[in-house]
């Protein structure tokens, strides 16, 4: 709800980053702004270098178009093969590759919210 957006959660100069959902409104990023300093950044559509499950996704595609098909269809026994291995490169991701992700998106938010501050301060 926005009373608990609003709350004590946020310090100055916080980033939340959220979708585009339609109850993401203008209204909510304001209000965040106006009371807390909080800067809101609503992520385009397919945005990888904002967003850690775009880069999950993007791992699992480029991951999927190199995996021999083939092997696929003879390991599981079956034609529809694609959930199958999707799911067991989705195991696989290593807990070095997620923290990774993270931090590709934390470096750009960080970034963007230190250009909010510059442009607050002049």
């Amino acid at each position: 709800t926005m009373g608990a957006l609003r709350d004590y959660f946020w310090d100055p100069y916080d980033v939340l980053v959220i979708d585009n959902a339609t109850v993401h409104t203008e209204e909510l990023e304001e209000l965040l702004w106006r009371e807390r300093r909080v800067f809101v950044l609503f992520l385009p559509t397919r945005s990888p270098e904002w967003n850690p499950k775009e880069l999950v996704y993007a791992l699992l595609v480029r991951r999927l178009s190199t995996y021999p098909i083939e092997v696929a269809r003879s390991r599981y026994n079956s034609s529809d093969v694609v959930p199958l291995v999707a799911k067991e490169i989705l195991q696989g991701i290593t807990r070095a590759e997620v923290v990774r992700m993270y931090d590709h998106c934390y470096k750009w938010t960080k970034m963007f919210a230190n250009l909010r501050m510059e442009v607050d301060n002049e």
